[in-house]
């Protein structure tokens, strides 16, 4: 603690841009999504997991910062449209 302690002080603005950038999805998740655990036991299914996971959160920010939602819901339908068709 006393090493980690020592490397914020020295970095400061390193770790006010990891706060920024890297620190908000978790909390977002964990707050929103409830995420503040995982299910899975072992190192391969708890990485799977956790993928899983971002890979909604990333998808949800995207939906909703570029297309909207009902954008999405059609580019979905037309690709649904050419797999079945």
């Amino acid at each position: 603690m006393e090493q980690n302690n020592r490397r914020v002080k020295e970095n400061p603005n390193y770790y006010r841009k990891r706060q920024q950038l890297a620190e908000h999805p978790w909390g977002t998740i964990k707050r929103q999504r409830g995420f503040d655990h995982v299910l899975m036991r072992g190192k391969k299914n708890v990485f799977g997991e956790v993928r899983l996971v971002f890979i909604d959160y990333n998808l949800a920010r995207f939906i909703q910062i570029t297309v909207g939602i009902n954008v999405f819901k059609e580019l979905i339908k037309g690709m649904i449209a050419l797999y079945l068709f």
